[in-house]
Parts: structure tokens; C-alpha cells; sequence
């Protein structure tokens, strides 16, 4: 019984371990397309400005 709930403690700390994986890595898409938008748009004002 007490190798079980080693097991369950080696796995709880597995599983905490890939939740915060995905967690950042959801934050760092999230930051990078938040930033490519940014830049996107100022872009995009800065060519229709441009135009005569």
C-alpha cells in the first residue's frame, strides 16, 4: 500500500508538471500573436498612410 500512494505522488507531480507546461506555453501563443497584431495593424496604418 505505501509504494501505491508513492506512485500517485510521482504521478500528481507528472501531471502538475505537464499542466504547467501547456499552461505556458498557451501564455507564450497568446503573448506572441497579441504582439504580431499589434504590429500587424501598425503596419497596415503606416502603408495607407503612405499612399497618395
Amino acid at each position: 500500500m505505501n509504494d501505491f500512494i508513492i506512485t500517485l505522488e510521482i504521478m500528481g507531480k507528472g501531471m502538475a508538471g505537464i499542466f504547467t507546461a501547456i499552461i505556458l506555453i498557451m501564455i507564450i501563443v497568446w503573448a506572441l500573436g497579441k504582439f504580431s497584431a499589434s504590429s500587424a495593424k501598425k503596419k497596415e496604418n503606416k502603408d495607407e498612410n503612405s499612399m497618395p
